[in-house]
């Protein structure tokens, strides 16, 4: 099962960075002309969403934000060479990834990284995706690599409850892109259930990322050696402090990287009018 588990996260691990990679070749090529621009009420919808789960981080909703938390930690680890081994989220909105192999400083500053920045880098995810007009690859790969995480790795009730969630709505919005793929649907009900796909992607990514950036804000500053935050510092041989501050600044760096792309900057450093 142990070797099963390992094969799976590599191959979510590299068909997340290749799809993430050459979804953001606008931001890199010379001649880039950046992303496509999704409509103002996204933008108002996400930076909403943000302030929300930044304020209002409701309980339940908490969960889908640990699991993603914890996928960070995995998928890094998995990268680094280190065996998977599984994942537990719980109601108190805690979760815990447990993996095994030899481990080092860089691994240590990679994987314990990869937890706090996780939300943020699928929120990037899900905007470069959805901007470059590839929202059924989101669709496809965020169901698949739901079911084959929580069949494979997930070792929890409530992780499972987040992912059948999860997997429900996304299965639902796969059916209705093929009936739309088919010409079933006219062009008003197409259009509109574009928008709010697109909504309902990014608002979800959005208002995980405000919970994000709350706990960062809330850890940075670490009471305990075993935070990720803490970890960071360790690995880089800085006081905690200044790792919690670290983390929180490279948050908030990918949710603005986000931003711009949902308004259709040519590249971060490049703000356009906005419209």
């Amino acid at each position: 099962m142990q070797v099963i588990r390992n094969l799976t996260w590599r191959l979510i691990a590299i068909t997340f960075i290749g799809l993430l990679c050459f979804s953001l070749l606008p931001f890199f090529i010379d001649d880039g002309v950046g992303f496509t621009a999704l409509p103002a009420d996204t933008f108002y919808g996400a930076c909403a969403a943000i302030v929300i789960g930044f304020l209002v981080p409701f309980r339940f909703l908490k969960i889908p934000e640990t699991l993603n938390h914890e996928v960070g930690h995995a998928l890094a680890a998995s990268l680094m060479g280190l065996s998977v081994r599984l994942i537990r989220v719980e109601k108190d909105m805690s979760g815990v990834t447990s993996f095994s192999g030899k481990y080092s400083r860089f691994r240590s500053l990679i994987v314990s990284v990869a937890g706090p920045l996780g939300t943020a880098s699928f929120f990037v995810f899900t905007a470069a995706l959805i901007s470059d007009s590839k929202a059924i690859l989101w669709i496809l790969f965020t169901l698949g690599t739901t079911l084959l995480i929580a069949v494979t790795t997930v070792r929890s009730l409530w992780g499972w409850v987040s992912a059948i969630l999860v997997i429900a709505a996304l299965w639902q919005s796969l059916l209705i892109s093929i009936q739309i793929g088919s010409g079933i649907i006219g062009n008003v009900s197409v259009g509109i259930w574009t928008a709010s796909t697109w909504n309902l992607a990014i608002l979800i990514s959005a208002y995980c990322c405000g919970i994000s950036i709350n706990y960062s804000i809330q850890c940075r500053r670490p009471r305990s050696e075993s935070q990720d935050e803490a970890k960071v510092a360790r690995a880089l041989g800085l006081h905690p402090t200044l790792g919690g501050y670290l983390v929180l600044m490279l948050n908030l760096a990918l949710v603005f990287t986000a931003m711009t792309i949902i308004l259709g900057w040519e590249n971060p450093w490049t703000p356009l009018p906005f419209a």
